[in-house]
């Protein structure tokens, strides 16, 4: 009996230390998913503040547009002859204004009326604005070997037919200002791209890169960065698909959180990068949180725990001192003391004491080989079949009876015997 106490205070602890180790897993996923959330709504946050960055440098070319757009129009009406010098003393008038870039007067030919030649993409892309005959400006991003610049680009009219195109090309300082944005407190920076990954413009920061020219540059001249290649690769991806993104880049100075976004006019794309702690600082925040409230729960869950396994070590204490006084008991009775349990229709033997295997004169052995531990087997005449049959009946529909039987023993005497039979339950459920 005390066995039975044992295993059933092993079992308990057992599912404890399972419930235990759930819960600790349980918790860890809950961490993970924590964290994993928090970044994906820094990056959000990223996302939408580059959305507005965007949306400042469109409204920033759009006014200068409106600008360049008002100064042709002016030209037009006043001369129909872009190489006049009444058309080169307004332009330099125009100039003294015109803070954001220089401007220039392109002929029908494609050509600059001054200033220094153009090349042939600049001269084909003049011609074809000429020739459609439109009305509004355009901006457009040149890129050579030496240079590349940002163009506003407005068609002269005269009287309804386009005598040239006044050209503003921003002034590199300008240009960078534009994408000079207060970013997690002065923390990131930004990059104006062509689609070709020209780098047109990058913010006035001390941590963006002044040397790289292109995307891969940008992605590789870091001295102990890992390999670049996949990483502007899957840029360059994006803005050939017109696509947003985000990725880490692991610098050796400290990764970086990187965004991009198309800004939507002449296939530019504006890319920010922030230093990872930075962004994740938030992340960090309501990990902790998570991470707080997950060790007052594993604190609590231990606290109740220890309450309940001193509880049952109490209670184990108990039982076994009970069992201990229980089976000095069952062992110190005058009689015999047998358990049997039920089995569908048959009735098993579970325990006896051996002052049982006393009083009926054999071994357990023996009364379990020969007389398959059925007490109505060892009986001895006279038990007329009705009695027999009676008592078979009230042990199957476990009927409470007292009863004397007459009992055979090996030697050919007899002993009479007082049967008392009672019915409890189980611990398994079992009737016993």
């Amino acid at each position: 009996m005390a066995t039975i106490g044992e295993r059933g205070s092993k079992n308990i602890t057992n599912a404890a230390v399972i419930a235990a180790l759930v819960f600790i897993f349980s918790a860890v996923i809950f961490m993970n998913m924590t964290y994993s959330n928090a970044r994906k709504e820094v990056f959000a946050s990223m996302h939408d503040l580059e959305k507005q960055n965007v949306v400042m440098l469109r409204q920033n070319l759009q006014i200068n547009k409106n600008f360049v757009s008002s100064i042709s129009v002016n030209l037009g009406r006043l001369t129909p002859d872009l190489n006049s010098a009444e058309a080169i003393r307004f332009i330099r008038e125009q100039n003294w204004f015109t803070d954001f870039g220089a401007l220039y007067l392109i002929n029908r030919n494609g050509n600059m009326f001054f200033g220094t030649g153009i090349g042939d993409e600049e001269r084909t892309y003049y011609r074809d604005l000429m020739s459609r005959n439109i009305f509004y400006p355009d901006i457009k991003v040149f890129s050579s070997e030496t240079d590349h610049c940002l163009t506003i680009n407005s068609p002269v009219r005269h009287n309804d037919e386009v005598i040239g195109v006044l050209s503003a090309r921003f002034y590199r300082d300008k240009l960078n200002a534009l994408v000079t944005f207060d970013i997690f407190k002065g923390t990131g920076y930004c990059y104006l791209l062509s689609k070709d990954g020209t780098i047109i413009a990058r913010s006035d920061h001390p941590s963006a890169n002044k040397k790289a020219m292109t995307l891969s540059e940008l992605f590789s001249s870091v001295p102990g960065g890992a390999d670049g290649k996949k990483y502007y690769t899957a840029i360059a991806d994006a803005i050939k698909k017109n696509a947003s993104g985000e990725m880490i880049y692991p610098i050796k100075s400290g990764n970086r959180a990187v965004s991009y976004l198309p800004v939507e006019i002449a296939d530019m794309y504006l890319i920010t990068s922030v230093p990872e702690d930075v962004v994740f600082s938030a992340a960090s925040g309501q990990f902790f949180k998570g991470l707080a409230f997950v060790l007052v729960s594993i604190i609590t869950f231990a606290s109740v725990m220890h309450y309940f396994f001193v509880a049952i070590k109490k209670n184990s204490e108990i039982i076994e001192s009970a069992n201990r006084e229980l089976s000095l008991i069952y062992d110190s009775m005058p009689g015999g003391i047998v358990r049997y349990v039920r089995q569908g229709e048959k009735w098993r033997i579970k325990s006896a004491n051996e002052r049982f295997y006393k009083l009926i004169g054999k071994t357990k052995e023996i009364f379990e080989k020969e007389y398959d531990n059925n007490i109505m087997n060892i009986l001895s005449a006279p038990l007329s079949e009705e009695t027999k049959q009676d008592i078979e009946l009230k042990v199957k529909n476990e009927d409470a009876f007292e009863t004397e039987l007459k009992l055979g023993m090996d030697d050919g005497s007899a002993r009479w015997a007082c049967l008392s039979v009672d019915y409890v339950n189980g611990e398994a459920g079992t009737r016993e």
